[in-house]
């Protein structure tokens, strides 16, 4: 993530906004898990080309489980590069997508945020307000994501992990809690 993004007068106002703003957000709470899911979405950071083929492949066994997913990426450039192909699951935004106060804004971001998935899932590792807003903003009905102070107001579920975890590992803590989360017992 940029490190431009630190917390600056610019983000205090964007923080400001989101807390104002999240408390009017809508959304029909219920706890999922990878098993009772049926649309799952996902945020995470696209910069890292071995990073986004990590998330490519997890997007993959989540549509093998059939699953509908749907995957939103931030890309720390001007342009999205060559590796990010389109896909019909996956949406990107770029720094020109970001406000001055740090709030995300394009038309896929729009979209994004009007799904009510079962399951939302932030899987980046580093605090990134960007991401921390749509997180928040969302209409999921159950959000995962990295434990913080700054989450706890809009994550339903989250995993203590050190921001030095490699995504593999983050993605295998994920898994390995919303499959013992919430099961039924046949």
């Amino acid at each position: 993530m940029n490190a431009s993004f630190l917390k600056t007068p610019r983000e205090k106002f964007g923080r400001f906004f989101f807390n104002r703003d999240h408390g009017k957000v809508m959304r029909q709470r219920a706890v999922y898990n990878l098993e009772t899911a049926k649309t799952i979405g996902l945020l995470y950071d696209a910069t890292d080309e071995k990073e986004y083929h990590t998330i490519c492949e997890f997007v993959k066994s989540l549509q093998n489980d059939n699953k509908t997913v749907k995957a939103l990426g931030y890309l720390n450039y001007n342009i999205i590069p060559h590796y990010c192909i389109p896909k019909l699951s996956f949406d990107y935004f770029i720094m020109k997508d970001i406000s001055l106060f740090y709030i995300p804004n394009n038309t896929f971001i729009e979209d994004f945020l009007k799904n009510d998935f079962d399951l939302l899932i932030d899987l980046t590792t580093k605090d990134f307000f960007p991401i921390q807003y749509i997180a928040g903003m969302s209409k999921a009905k159950f959000k995962v994501g990295r434990d913080g102070v700054s989450h706890s107001n809009y994550y339903d579920f989250m995993l203590n992990v050190n921001e030095s975890i490699s995504l593999n590992e983050y993605i295998s803590q994920i898994c390995k809690y919303l499959t013992l989360l919430n099961k039924t017992n046949e």
